[in-house]
């Protein structure tokens, strides 16, 4: 794990930085960095899991639509299921929402580094699940006829390595916070609404404080041109959002009411980069959120998007939603498919990780040229210091 607090520590992700920047360069004229078409956002390291908790998960009820990686305890008072989705049938059936059957037994879909505890029935719904521990008090069961096991007892012998899985998104996240303000975006709060608004047709980065996003705020409104994918970069270490929603215009809806919603939560990523504090309180939450330093305590509502924190406390029924994950920018080239674990979308086109990663944001020679400069005399200073 990356200590910000350590000087080296922060050089060293400014250096790492600088190596994705240097090979994006690179592949500037090859055509990887602007797909011909868009794609729901994939976390570059997020191995197309729902929801990633590099520690404890303690969940109170709810459930992880898609696939779920827990780097410690997975702890379970009262009923949960993974791989099913149950955020109603409008939702569920529109393209994309829905995790495929794992149909031969081979898709983990439930990983736990520690143990399973609580007094429980739970079920997996979809594909099989490998866990380090033990269950302990916890009914687990599969699709009745399906070829999908549980198995535990495993230790290190898991198929997800959640030590190398922090670090990369830790690097991840640490990137995106340096990309500028996309030109033409504005942020404006309307007496309680805020209005995020951007006119490139690509991507779309904002740049915000945790009390503009958070502070008197009812409702977040993301308005840009409907296939441009959206950036919010997020500071602040301490992140309160209590009731109120999340819209798209035009549809300026959400849930049952807007199903075709979920095709722009799966453009639209929210990185907390600073967040080590994130509570949350009957809101649904719109888009990925990538928070690896957090600890997140939520009660009731969702999340319609992937999902990484360092840790969880959830409760009230709160989900992990599945929405059309995949595209062009996933990147399995440091998790390479296997029998145990094969890629979760089989027409994913693959490129290396520096092209993943700057085709989704759609950077310029300007950007990189910038980035560059910058980790060179980060680098220069912390030497001659």
């Amino acid at each position: 794990m990356i200590d910000f607090k350590n000087p080296r520590a922060s050089l060293k992700t400014q250096n790492l930085a600088f190596k994705v920047m240097s090979a994006a360069s690179v592949l500037l004229g090859t055509g990887l960095l602007f797909p011909s078409s868009a794609n729901a956002i994939q976390l570059t390291n997020a191995r197309g899991f729902n929801a990633i908790i590099f520690g404890d998960l303690n969940a109170s009820g709810g459930d992880t639509e898609g696939r779920l990686a827990v780097g410690g305890d997975m702890i379970l008072p009262g009923s949960y299921s993974v791989g099913d989705c149950s955020s109603g049938s409008i939702i569920c059936e529109y393209p994309g929402n829905s995790l495929p059957q794992s149909t031969d037994g081979s898709r983990i879909d439930l990983v736990v580094g520690g143990d399973i505890i609580g007094n429980a029935s739970w079920g997996m719904n979809s594909g099989s699940a490998s866990i380090g521990g033990n269950i302990n008090g916890v009914s687990i069961t599969t699709v009745p006829g399906s070829p999908n096991v549980i198995v535990d007892g495993l230790g290190a012998n898991i198929p997800f390595d959640f030590a190398t899985t922090e670090a990369d998104l830790i690097s991840d996240s640490a990137f995106l916070s340096t990309l500028p303000e996309t030109a033409g975006t504005t942020v404006t709060n309307n007496w309680g609404e805020l209005i995020l608004q951007g006119t490139d047709p690509n991507v779309n980065v904002f740049n915000i404080t945790a009390a503009e996003w958070t502070s008197s705020v009812w409702r977040r409104t993301i308005d840009v041109p409907e296939d441009s994918q959206v950036v919010i970069n997020v500071s602040g270490e301490t992140v309160n959002i209590s009731g109120g929603d999340m819209v798209f215009a035009p549809l300026y809806c959400s849930g049952w009411q807007c199903p075709e919603v979920s095709e722009y939560s799966g453009r639209t990523l929210v990185n907390y980069y600073e967040a080590t504090t994130i509570n949350i309180s009957g809101f649904e939450h719109e888009g990925s959120m990538l928070a690896p330093l957090a600890e997140m305590i939520v009660s009731g509502g969702g999340i319609n998007g992937q999902t990484v924190v360092a840790s969880a406390n959830t409760s009230n029924g709160f989900e992990f939603h599945y929405r059309d994950f995949g595209g062009d920018f996933l990147d399995d080239d440091l998790f390479p498919e296997t029998p145990t674990d094969p890629d979760p979308d089989p027409n994913v086109v693959e490129v290396p990780e520096p092209g993943t990663m700057l085709g989704l944001l759609g950077l310029g020679v300007l950007g990189l040229g910038s980035i560059f400069r910058k980790a060179k005399h980060q680098e220069s200073k912390a030497i001659n210091n």
